[in-house]
């Protein structure tokens, strides 16, 4: 019985030899588990980015696809070291033998091995939530990239269509500048027109009346006092020729009526009573004044011997009487006006008729009504050596210390002196004490105002 267990059992196993198996299996999986890692490895950085060049617009940051290939790899072999290979090369009995030790060896490693595998499945994990987190980067950055590219393609846009207004306002300015010139131009022609129109008017006036007092006179000889009434008319030739002076360069209407709204303030200070206090303005011109009295609302006339001037005032809509002014002053009655005003007047006369003008002045305003005299200022040293001789009907520069002087001889009270109009800053120097002399005698006030009310 016990022979023929003995022949009937399983082979003799050689210890020794099964052994050299199995350690030449462990070197093997060892080699398998190199071969895996360095796999793992090659596999991971095949294509790993070059994060020290950025890709260029259009091409991904990273390569997700092959992360996520990467990362399926791994898990696939999560369970590497955990189970026993069938080791077919073994023969049975001694597959089945090394199997079972190879269980053996794995179930007590795993109390040594659970801790890393534990920290593979963690990091295999926190890699899996990485790539999410890169592809919704990634999605980002498409959507961003996407978005600069409309936004870059917008501001093109931008630019092009600012290039084509900033050329469109070139034009514009161009086409502005020529507007200016060719208004300049008809605001030139329109004065020349103006002044020929009233020049023939005058002629014609002229030449009827002498044409008239031919006929009466023919077969006869002119008497003596009709020669005097055609020199006289004579006179008036240059009437004309002065009123386009004043044109040229006493300045616009425009400029001049803004020049003299200062005096309003003045004129309320007075209390003017529209009916009760009318305004004579002396040697009233082109009528800028009485035009701005009026929009106030007050009554102003205006006295003037130049005809061209009168007849471009009552053109105008304004009450003007064709006179001396002296005369004209003389006829009206005392304390009869509110406001006595002569702008660029004073200084046509000689000094005993510059007298006779503030003595009449005096006489026919109210008690409290106002005298306002506006002329050139001598103390700048442009006006009175240059300026002030562009009119050739200027007699003499006043100084505004002798005016103010004269003004209160002769009765003015609370006599004051405006200075006015200086040159603008653009023409000043700076620098020194002596810069801001030379300014003030330069390029100070052209004109001043002289302002008193009688008591």
């Amino acid at each position: 019985m016990t022979d023929n267990l003995i022949v009937n059992g399983p082979p003799e196993v050689d210890i020794d030899r099964l052994m050299d198996e199995i350690r030449e299996e462990v070197a093997e999986r060892r080699k398998k588990d190199q071969g895996y890692s360095q796999e793992i490895q090659e596999h991971s950085f095949r294509e790993k980015p070059n994060f020290e060049s950025l890709p260029q617009e259009g091409n991904p940051m990273l390569d997700i696809s092959s992360l996520r290939s990467t990362l399926s790899f791994a898990e696939g072999h999560t369970d590497v070291g955990t189970q026993v290979t069938p080791m077919v090369h073994f023969r049975r009995p001694i597959r089945q033998i090394a199997q079972w030790i190879g269980k053996i060896v794995i179930y007590l490693s795993s109390f040594i091995t659970v801790k890393q595998r534990e920290f593979n499945v963690a990091v295999i994990r926190a890699l899996d939530r990485v790539i999410e987190g890169l592809e919704v980067l990634d999605t980002q950055n498409t959507l961003r990239r996407n978005e600069h590219i409309e936004t870059r393609s917008t501001i093109g846009d931008v630019n092009h269509q600012q290039t084509r207004m900033n050329g469109t306002i070139e034009n514009l300015k161009s086409t502005i500048e020529t507007l200016k010139g060719q208004h300049v131009q008809i605001k030139e022609l329109e004065k020349t027109l103006l002044q020929l129109k009233t020049g023939l008017l005058l002629q014609e006036n002229r030449l009827s009346m002498f044409l008239e007092e031919a006929r009466k006179r023919l077969p006869e000889p002119f008497r003596r006092e009709d020669l005097h009434v055609m020199a006289d008319e004579g006179k008036q030739l240059l009437e004309t020729f002065y009123a386009s002076i004043e044109d040229q360069f006493r300045g616009t209407r425009e400029d001049i009526k803004e020049r003299l709204k200062i005096y309003l303030t003045f004129l309320k200070e007075a209390g003017l009573d529209k009916e009760k206090t009318p305004i004579l303005d002396l040697g009233c011109g082109r009528g800028e004044w009485l035009e701005l009295a009026q929009e106030e609302g007050l009554r102003a006339r205006g006295v003037d011997h130049n005809r061209v001037f009168v007849k471009q005032c009552r053109d105008r809509g304004f009450e003007v009487i064709e006179s001396d002014v002296i005369q004209h002053l003389r006829g009206l009655p005392d304390a009869s006006l509110g406001a006595v005003t002569g702008f660029h007047i004073i200084e046509h006369l000689p000094f005993e008729a510059l007298i006779t003008l503030l003595d009449e002045t005096v006489r026919v305003l109210k008690p409290g009504g106002i005298a306002i005299f506006e002329t050139p200022n001598p103390e700048n040293i442009l006006v009175g050596s240059c300026n002030f001789h562009v009119d050739p009907s200027h007699i003499s520069p006043i100084p505004s210390s002798l005016m103010k002087f004269i003004a209160e001889a002769r009765g003015l009270c609370k006599v004051r002196i405006l200075n006015l109009h200086p040159y603008p800053e653009s023409f000043k120097v700076s620098g020194s004490e002596f810069a801001d002399r030379f300014n003030e005698y330069f390029y100070g006030p052209q004109d001043y105002a002289v302002i008193g009310v009688k008591l």
